[in-house]
């Protein structure tokens, strides 16, 4: 046997000596760690399909989905849940409206947030109005303690801006036949209905027949608010919410 051959047996021997590689690891998932995801997604499905509302409501949703006694880790749990949206825009937003002075929460959208983006079950016209009409009571003069409002005999009779009509138009898709952008008395009617029963618009406490920004407004549409040219008594108490 030349010493080459030697060399390469031996090489050989060394190499059959050693154990054969172990197959890599395969990622496992912990019936506890499945769990914790499965509540969140649970507790998010329920945010998302309410809408908004009140903390007191999601704590309790909280309690029964970790089977808790307290609210403890509330807080934990939401900024959890957020931690892991942030990349997409989204969150789990919280805000003390002055209304009520209740805390809520709803599941947004944290890109500009154009009044033509929120109460996207409106249609063009609708959705122009509710522009004109958030306008209208933010930036009234009637405002109790940075709470303005408006009567809802000028809230029909309110007439829709050029600009709000444009800006809603931008979200729709091309059309060869512009929509028609007058809304009746009744149609008007029915669109307050609505954004009453959204959380858009709130009736105004101790003003019967009067309107309020409503909560949903404040917690999906807050950065608009902001921008727009508030009374300096209604954007003090504000800026304190949005």
């Amino acid at each position: 046997m030349t010493r080459g051959t030697r060399r390469n047996a031996a090489a050989a021997t060394e190499i059959a000596d050693e154990p054969e590689p172990s197959s890599p690891a395969q990622p496992t998932v912990s019936v506890a760690g499945f769990k914790e995801e499965f509540i969140k997604f649970t507790f998010l499905q329920s945010a998302i399909q309410k809408g908004f509302m009140l903390e007191d409501e999601a704590k309790d949703i909280y309690m029964q989905l970790t089977d808790s006694d307290d609210d403890a880790g509330y807080q934990d749990f939401i900024a959890s849940i957020n931690g892991r949206l942030t990349f997409l825009s989204l969150k789990l937003k919280q805000t003390l409206y002055n209304l009520d002075g209740e805390w809520y929460i709803a599941f947004i959208n944290e890109l500009p947030d154009e009044v033509s983006q929120g109460a996207s079950t409106l249609k063009i016209p609708q959705r122009a109005y509710f522009q004109s009409l958030i306008d209208a009571i933010a930036m009234s003069d009637n405002s109790d303690d940075g709470k303005p409002w408006v009567r809802s005999t000028d809230a029909v009779n309110l007439n829709l801006t050029q600009s709000s009509f444009t800006q809603a138009s931008q979200t729709e898709p091309s059309s060869s036949q512009a929509p028609n952008m007058r809304l009746t008395h009744a149609e008007k009617e029915e669109t307050l209905k609505q954004l009453l029963t959204e959380g858009w618009i709130a009736r105004t406490p101790d003003r019967p027949g009067c309107y309020s920004v409503g909560v949903r407004t404040f917690l999906e549409l807050g950065q608009y608010l902001t921008e727009l040219d508030l009374p300096e008594s209604t954007r003090d108490v504000w800026q304190k919410f949005l």
